[in-house]
Formats: structure tokens, C-alpha cells, sequence
């Protein structure tokens, strides 16, 4: 089991910040407070929204459904036919047109949220520093204070200002912002910082510093890619509906 999974989220938050506690010298549940959940929460603004986004391509859809049969001439079994299906897929291209457009508003949110991790991932570092200890000279250290901060801190913000704003949804929309996060997180990489034996502390944080943000140049690509992953099943479904709708309102019409 790697250090950020479904295991960690669950049950190792606490363990997981002991082991950076003693390896690095830096406490991230310190950093997890009333005005880190109430930054996220300003992070966070297709909640405010999510009801529209769903429903207005629905309503959109219910009206061309009741606009065509002004424009359609259909023969007796074929209007019931259509009435009833024809309802069916309109609303159902419309729901997933809705989807679609939702998960792309998510898209930007994460964006924002992942930038945020990258600040307080800067943050540590320089707390670490002020504060006199020794960052160590472990590959991927970098990485392991990004995923624990993602972890430690992001996620579980995140779960408190969703479900804040919306109580019945937060909790769905949590674990597809915290399954994008989790992808997004893990698939980042960071390049290997070389520290040589004469750099000094000063030194080992500015190069720990531009892995971050070396990082953080490459992170919108990899953004990009989870969510057209999680994009994908519904854009399917989108034009298998389409497609089902097209060849309904060409069998029925007379």
C-alpha cells in the first residue's frame, strides 16, 4: 500500500502525520484550521452553483421535447411511442449534457485546490527551515510533504466545506472530488532533487522550493487527463442517448 490510498483516508491520517513529524520536523495538522476550511471552501464554487448546472441543460432538453411536436408530424403509434420514450431520452441527454458540464466546473476547482497544496507544500518548507531543522536528503521528500499536506489537510477541508454548503450532495460530490485528487496526487511527479554535500539548509529549500514548482508547470496536463478519464463514461452515455433520440425521431415520424 503506497503513502496516499484509500487506506490512508480512512484510517492513517494521524499515523501518517507522526512519520513526517519525525522524518521531516514539520506538523501538517498544524496547518489544518477554521481559515484553511474557510479558504477551501472559497476554492470550492461549483457548489453554489451545482443545482444549476445539472438542471438547466435538463430544462433546455424538457423544452425542445415539448417544441417538437410543433415541428414533427408523427402517426398515431408513433406519438405514443414518442411521447413516452421520447420524454425518457430528452431528459436523459439533458441530464448527462448537465453531468458533463459539472464535472468540467469540478475541473476548475481541483485546479485551484491543487495549487493551493503546492503554497502550503512552499509554506512547510520555509516553516521547517525558520524553525531550524534539518531537511533531510531523502529522495522524493518533496513528494511525501505534498501528498501528506493533500492528505492531511486538503481532503478532509474539503469534506467539512462540502458538506457545509451542500448537505444532501456533499457527500457524493466529496468522493469524486477526493477520487480526482487522489489521481492527480498520485500521478504528480517530482523530479529528484540533487543535493550536494556542500549546500546548506538555505540552499536544500530553494532546490526543494523549484521542484514544487517545476511540478506545479506540468500539474494542469495531468488535471486534464483525470478529469477527461472521469468525463469519459458519461460522454459515452451522452451520445449512446443522442444516437438512441436521432434514430427515434426518424422511426416515428410520418
Amino acid at each position: 500500500m503506497g503513502l496516499f490510498s484509500e487506506k490512508h483516508i480512512k484510517t492513517d491520517k494521524t499515523e501518517l502525520n507522526n512519520q513526517l513529524i519525525e522524518k521531516y520536523g514539520v506538523n501538517l495538522e498544524s496547518y489544518k484550521n477554521p481559515e484553511i476550511v474557510e479558504k477551501i471552501g472559497g476554492l470550492l464554487i461549483f457548489p453554489k452553483y451545482v443545482i444549476k448546472y445539472v438542471s438547466l441543460p435538463i430544462v433546455i432538453l424538457f423544452l425542445m421535447y415539448l417544441c417538437s411536436f410543433f415541428f414533427l408530424s408523427f402517426g398515431a403509434i408513433g406519438l405514443i411511442i414518442y411521447i413516452i420514450v421520447g420524454l425518457v431520452l430528452y431528459l436523459a441527454v439533458g441530464f448527462y449534457v448537465g453531468i458533463v458540464y459539472l464535472i468540467s466546473k469540478i475541473k476548475s476547482d481541483v485546479r485551484s485546490l491543487i495549487g493551493f497544496s503546492f503554497e502550503i507544500s512552499s509554506r512547510a518548507l520555509n516553516d521547517v527551515s525558520k524553525a531550524g531543522n534539518k531537511l533531510t536528503k531523502t529522495p522524493g521528500a518533496v513528494g511525501e510533504l505534498f501528498k501528506g499536506i493533500t492528505l492531511i489537510v486538503i481532503l478532509p477541508s474539503i469534506m467539512e466545506a462540502l458538506a457545509n454548503q451542500i448537505p444532501l450532495l456533499g457527500k457524493l460530490l466529496n468522493k469524486l472530488v477526493q477520487k480526482s485528487l487522489i489521481a492527480i496526487s498520485n500521478k504528480l511527479k517530482f523530479s529528484d532533487t540533487e543535493i550536494d554535500e556542500s549546500d546548506n539548509e538555505s540552499d536544500i529549500k530553494k532546490k526543494y522550493v523549484t521542484a514544487i514548482e517545476n511540478t506545479q508547470e506540468k500539474s494542469d496536463l495531468i488535471i486534464s487527463k483525470v478529469f477527461s478519464l472521469l468525463q469519459l463514461p458519461f460522454k459515452l452515455f451522452l451520445f449512446i442517448n443522442a444516437l438512441l433520440l436521432f434514430g427515434l425521431i426518424s422511426s416515428t415520424i410520418s
